[in-house]
């Protein structure tokens, strides 16, 4: 016999009995006023018998990513992996027995990588909400969680003679183009991975920054770019048709074989370029993205600061807010600065 179909069907969540389990119950009715009161009698019932469940906290955590970050970026459900195993020395501890002290002391221990502390910290918050909807903690022990205190880094960007330098190597063919490609856009390295050669644009010397690649395991995953907007980067002509000079193989400008780059081919040409500048002119601690850096700080000098153009024109450029963009590149500026005017007071 067919089962009655339902105009109102829900799974409800209602949380975890004593074993540990998930309990779930479905809920179906042929009204609404009818289906609320079934969901509120089911949500009081459950409450009623509600204790202290044996959920440990690595099922838990397993549990929570795969149920309600299931939808979310390959890149964030990698950085939700990765702060959950940041929790193992609470792995087999009951979820309920969890105490704040015990999260603190996962955060202070990671307090050499600040951003990764901040991920952490906000994992860790989402976790005791929800295990408060769920009735296993009985209130948000997560609540007034400290990061650590750490130094950050200043950010890192090269002089023109570093850049020089840098240029003068004599690096594999693609090597040098990637290296061209973000100092004189500042494109993030996932986007210049993803770059097309119908983004650029010979006729307005401009290129398209449409789109960018993630990493699902090692395989590139095409998606937006990180602030889920395209935009526009101007470039001279002589550097467009530097680029057009390329024979065209692909869609991609830039490939492993015949295929896009993979997450491990992306790691092998990050190896080889940061290795032959330190072998052969001594810089260390240079990444891809200190080329974007540097173009960015280049940006803000040559030309918002002599008002060639605007502050949100060279953040658009960048793919940054112009909050971030002032905040991350012209803190030397404001250095410069102070130091004219103390000079300008003891020396007149």
């Amino acid at each position: 016999m067919a089962r009655k179909k339902h105009k109102y069907n829900e799974r409800l969540e209602l949380g975890y009995d004593a074993s540990g389990r998930r309990v779930r119950r479905w809920i179906r009715a042929d009204d609404a006023a009818t289906f609320r009161e079934l969901k509120r009698q089911a949500v009081a019932e459950f409450e009623s018998d509600l204790v202290p469940a044996a959920v440990t906290v690595k099922k838990y955590a397993e549990d929570w990513k795969q149920t309600y970050k299931a939808n979310v970026s390959i890149q964030t459900q990698q950085m939700y992996d990765v702060a959950i195993r940041k929790l193992q020395p609470v792995y087999g501890k009951k979820v309920s027995d969890l105490t704040m002290m015990d999260l603190q002391k996962i955060l202070n221990s990671n307090s050499d990588h600040p951003r990764a502390c901040e991920q952490l910290r906000l994992t860790i918050r989402q976790l005791c909400r929800q295990a408060v909807r769920d009735g296993i903690l009985k209130r948000d022990i997560s609540d007034g969680l400290q990061i650590p205190k750490c130094p950050k880094p200043d950010t890192r960007f090269l002089t023109s003679e570093e850049v020089e330098k840098i240029l003068a190597i004599d690096f594999d063919e693609q090597d040098k183009l990637f290296i061209d490609v973000i100092y004189h856009t500042g494109m993030r390295p996932a986007e210049a991975l993803a770059l097309q050669w119908s983004d650029i644009d010979k006729k307005n010397n401009v290129i398209h920054v449409r789109r960018a690649f993630e990493f699902e395991s090692n395989k590139p995953k095409v998606k937006t770019t990180k602030t889920g907007v395209s935009r526009d980067i101007p470039v001279t002509s002589s550097f467009t048709q530097m680029l057009l000079r390329r024979s065209k193989t692909s869609v991609f400008v830039f490939l492993c074989g015949d295929a896009p780059f993979t997450r491990s081919a992306y790691f092998m040409m990050s190896k080889r370029v940061f290795g032959r500048i330190k072998e052969e002119i001594g810089i260390e601690g240079v990444t891809f993205y200190t080329f974007r850096h540097t173009f960015a700080t280049n940006l803000y000098y040559d030309g918002v600061k002599p008002g060639i153009i605007t502050t949100k024109e060279a953040a658009t450029i960048c793919g940054h807010s112009e909050h971030i963009f002032l905040t991350r590149y012209t803190h030397l500026d404001d250095s410069r600065e102070n130091i004219d005017e103390l000079l300008k007071r003891m020396f007149g």
